[in-house]
């Protein structure tokens, strides 16, 4: 197997999610504010211990695959080299399709992120996820290292994806 090596590996990732609810009250002639106002991120950098990583794949793809992530040999870094990955600490899948929905995880050896392999994530449209564990550990892949994607009904789903974790 080939080994991936980096001597830089820095980013972020972070949600924002900013809504505002708001009501007239006519009686009184004010509006009244329900806000939800949440701002959350880690910010990466290079190494194996807590908030850090030293292996990311990222790529476009369409139609049903499984990748092994801890083997390798099923996906290579933009480098060439093969993506072995011994933990997991962060998933992003983005829903690229128009109409089809996407399952994520679930068949053989799925990603500990489920509790077995019946656990399916369905992505709509447009859709998409963020799963971290910024922890030393992360999610070991060395038993359960399968990321599979699947179209719910008929057709060919288009994706993006990206892995984040430690080779």
């Amino acid at each position: 197997m080939g080994t991936v090596s980096a001597t830089a590996l820095t980013g972020g990732s972070r949600i924002v999610v900013d809504i505002r609810n708001t009501k007239l009250d006519t009686a009184k002639l004010v509006a009244t504010l329900d806000a939800l106002s949440i701002n959350t991120g880690i910010n990466w950098s290079f190494g194996v211990g807590e908030n850090q990583a030293n292996l990311l794949f990222h790529d476009s793809d369409e139609g049903d695959k499984v990748i092994n992530i801890h083997e390798g040999g099923s996906i290579k870094t933009s480098f060439g080299d093969d993506v072995t990955m011994d933990a997991l600490k962060l998933l992003y899948v983005k829903n690229t399709h128009p109409t089809l929905s996407l399952e994520v995880l679930g068949g053989a050896t799925p990603l500990a992120i489920c509790a077995d392999s019946s656990d399916i994530i369905v992505i709509p449209p447009g859709g998409w996820i963020l799963w971290v564990d910024p922890s030393a550990a992360g999610i070991v892949t060395d038993t359960n290292f399968n990321l599979k994607f699947a179209v719910v009904t008929t057709g060919t789903v288009t994706y993006d994806y990206a892995i984040m974790g430690l080779d």
